[in-house]
C-alpha cells in the first residue's frame, strides 16, 4: 500500500538521476578546477555530461600548464592527458620550451648535447645549424674539416665541401 501511494517508476528515477548529474556538473563547472572535474567523473561515470567534463578538465589543465610555461609542465600535461584535444599544442610548446631551456646559454656544447639527447626533436635542424655556425665561425679550413668529420651526413656537412673547395681554390 505504501509503495502504491508514492508514484515511483523507472522514468522518475531516471529523471532524478539526470537532475543529480546536472547539478553535480554545474557545481564542477562553478569550481572549474582539474580536481572538480576529476571528482565529477569519478562520482558520476554514467552522466551525460561526461564528455564535456573531460574536455573542460583538459582545458583547465592546459591553462595551468600555460601559466607555469615550462617544458616540465607541458610534459606532465601530456603524460596525464595524451588524448586531449590540446595535445598537439602542448607538444609544440613542450618542444620549443625544451629547446630554449637546454640551449639558453647559446654555447656549442649545449647545442651538441641537445642533438645527442633529442635527435628527433623538431628543433634538431636548428640546433644542427647553430653547431655548424659556431664550430666554423673562425673560417679556418681545419674547423670545417672537423665539422665534416663529426657530422658527415648533415645538410651542412655537404655544404662544407663546397666551402672548403672555395677556400682552397683561393689559396
Amino acid at each position: 500500500d505504501r509503495v502504491n501511494k508514492f508514484p515511483i517508476d523507472s522514468l522518475i528515477l531516471h529523471n532524478l538521476k539526470a537532475a543529480m548529474d546536472s547539478a553535480a556538473f554545474a557545481r564542477a563547472k562553478q569550481i572549474n578546477t582539474e580536481e572538480s572535474y576529476l571528482q565529477f567523473m569519478k562520482s558520476f561515470p554514467t552522466a551525460l555530461q561526461l564528455n564535456n567534463a573531460i574536455e573542460l578538465r583538459d582545458e583547465v589543465s592546459f591553462l595551468e600548464a600555460l601559466k607555469m610555461n615550462t617544458h616540465q609542465s607541458f610534459q606532465s600535461y601530456l603524460l596525464r592527458y595524451p588524448q586531449s584535444h590540446r595535445a598537439k599544442e602542448a607538444t609544440d610548446r613542450y618542444d620549443k620550451l625544451l629547446f630554449e631551456e637546454k640551449t639558453k646559454n647559446k654555447k656549442l656544447d649545449s647545442f651538441k648535447t641537445f642533438l645527442k639527447e633529442y635527435p628527433e626533436s623538431p628543433y634538431a635542424n636548428e640546433a644542427q645549424q647553430q653547431v655548424f655556425e659556431i664550430a666554423t665561425a673562425s673560417g679556418e679550413p681545419e674547423d670545417f674539416l672537423n665539422y665534416r668529420t663529426e657530422y658527415p651526413s648533415t645538410i651542412q656537412g655537404k655544404v662544407v665541401n663546397d666551402i672548403l673547395f672555395h677556400i682552397y681554390k683561393e689559396k
